[in-house]
């Protein structure tokens, strides 16, 4: 440990932000996992076909995005195949 005079300012930099994938975005914005447990992603699209998104989001504590994360993922593929 290094003993500084009064009144010296010492400055900090932050450390490097880390890339990751192939967008580029730094590691800050890596995505967090989701906050619902199985049986509420299954209220969740048991529930879809009557309520909107924001409403389910509020009476289950997440944001709009968790529930249509929730919902897109139970969507089959079509596989490039257009219906």
């Amino acid at each position: 440990m290094r003993h500084l005079s009064p009144g010296t300012v010492v400055m900090a930099e932050a450390p490097p932000r880390r890339v990751s994938g192939r967008s580029q975005r730094t590691s800050y914005h890596t995505p967090r996992r989701r906050k619902l447990t199985v049986e509420q992603e299954v209220a969740v699209r048991f529930l879809a076909a009557t309520r909107s998104l924001r409403s389910l989001a509020a009476e289950f504590g997440v944001s709009h995005e968790t529930v249509r994360a929730v919902l897109r993922e139970s969507v089959p593929e079509s596989d490039g195949v257009a219906v």
